[in-house]
């Protein structure tokens, strides 16, 4: 597989390039697109976080 990321960090700013190995704990969110999407996140009551719906 040839993967690209974007990756975000507490400071608001990011990271892209290849991935060649991860580890995710506890959560990851992964999408896979064919094109351009739109992704809206929205705050989740059960949870407290701020989930992508």
């Amino acid at each position: 597989m040839h993967a690209h990321v974007v990756l975000g960090d507490r400071d608001g700013g990011t990271k892209g390039g290849h991935l060649m190995h991860a580890v995710a704990s506890p959560t990851v969110e992964i999408f896979i697109t064919t094109g351009a999407a739109v992704l809206n996140k929205e705050p989740d009551a059960a949870s407290g976080m701020t989930l992508f719906k």
